[in-house]
């Protein structure tokens, strides 16, 4: 309205419609500036949602979960396996030692 006010051909009613028109432009400009901005960083920001984050860390727990039930589960077979080697060394050393006498 400010800026108006030199135009003396205009009436009041007029510059308060051009002061309005003016401002409704700049204020799109901005909300569509700001939109514009808002999807991009949807799709190319760093920043994620919380349920995608709880999301991770559930994946993760059950990633480690995993991971601790597979080395479990090769320290199981690890021992069966140093079992059976001890058992067949004990066994092949009273087969092949003679008895004393």
């Amino acid at each position: 309205f400010y800026t108006r006010s030199g135009e003396q051909h205009l009436q009041l009613s007029h510059k308060i419609m051009h002061t309005r028109v003016m401002g409704q432009f700049a204020v799109i400009t901005v909300m569509l500036g700001l939109m514009g901005f808002k999807e991009h960083m949807d799709r190319n920001g760093k920043f994620i949602t919380q349920a995608d984050a709880d999301r991770q860390v559930q994946r993760m727990q059950a990633m480690r979960a995993d991971f601790l039930a597979r080395v479990e589960d090769g320290k199981r077979f690890q021992k069966s396996q140093n079992a059976i080697i001890t058992h067949k060394k004990n066994k092949k050393n009273t087969t092949t030692t003679p008895p004393q006498t």
